[in-house]
């Protein structure tokens, strides 16, 4: 689904994703960031399978993507500005399940990410 306001952040994109959600009748929504090639497969099927309102993959203990969204939160998600879910992690910790994963969430936005990466994945 196209987001015609992906200028407006990163909000704007989940409430994208989300409308297409609703529409298919989806329960629940496993979302990611498309710079983070080191999130392995079984990070996405792990927290896929969660049944908490709200999972988070973790990595040696540091919270990640990807993340589950149930429908019963979807309401409380940003609508505006450059933030998905972060803030609902923070204020809803009563919903949250953290789930270790392996791999690695390292954004991949400049040349030196894409030397820490290759460490990583060499390593």
């Amino acid at each position: 689904m196209h987001n015609p306001d992906w200028q407006l952040g990163m909000a704007s994109s989940l409430q994208c994703g989300i409308a297409r959600a609703q529409q298919l009748g989806a329960e629940s929504v496993v979302v990611g960031l498309a710079d983070q090639p080191a999130i392995l497969p079984s990070a996405w099927r792990k927290v896929g399978a969660s049944n908490a309102p709200l999972a988070i993959a973790t990595y040696n203990g540091v919270r990640g993507n990807p993340v589950r969204l149930h429908a019963e939160i979807w309401p409380l998600l940003p609508t505006t500005g450059d933030e998905g879910a972060r803030s609902l992690f923070k204020s809803h910790r009563d919903l949250v399940e953290e789930i270790a994963c392996e791999g690695s969430a390292q954004d991949l936005d400049t040349t030196e990410d894409l030397d820490l990466l290759t460490k990583l994945l060499g390593a």
